[in-house]
Order: C-alpha cells, then structure tokens, then sequence
C-alpha cells in the first residue's frame, strides 16, 4: 500500500493495494481513419473522496499506446498519462 500511495493523487484512497494490467485493441477507428492501435495500462482501483458521495473507479498509473493521434489526444488534452509503447505480434 505505501508504494502504491506514491503514486496516487491525495484526493483519492485505494480501495485495494493491487495494480490491474489490461490491454486493449482497437480496430476500425473513425478518428484514424479506419485505422487500429493498441493500449496497454496499468490502474489502481481508488476512490474519489472530494464529492458529497465517494466515487469509485481506477487511477490510471500509466497508458501506453502505439500511434501518435491517440497518445497526444490523451495526454495533451485530457491528462491522462500516456506514453509510446511498440507492440510486437498483436494484430
């Protein structure tokens, strides 16, 4: 949990001292044309406790993914922290 809260902004709580990898793989994307990428992330689950009711969902540590459009879309006009990743063998 201590290595974990580092990590985790203060204005959430983990609900559980694990860390969830996933992958993802998009495929016929409009904004790229039709085109695919691929994410990989790993998250948190947490807790926003800044509301009236808390709110529980995930806390993206880091996002990579494998085109430039999705990372800057993310990164520069969300937030999210993402970064460049090359995925060998996915299709």
């Amino acid at each position: 949990m201590d290595a974990l809260e580092k990590f985790v902004h203060e204005d959430f709580e983990i609900v559980s001292p694990m860390i969830n990898i996933s992958f993802v793989f998009c495929r016929e994307v409009d904004f790229l044309a039709g085109g695919c990428y691929n994410i990989a992330q790993t998250v948190v689950p947490v807790r926003y406790k800044k509301t009236k009711e808390p709110i529980d969902g995930v806390y993206p540590l880091v996002v990579w993914e494998n085109k430039t459009d999705p990372i800057l879309g993310g990164r520069e006009q969300s937030g999210v922290p993402k970064s460049s990743a090359i995925f060998q063998n996915i299709r």
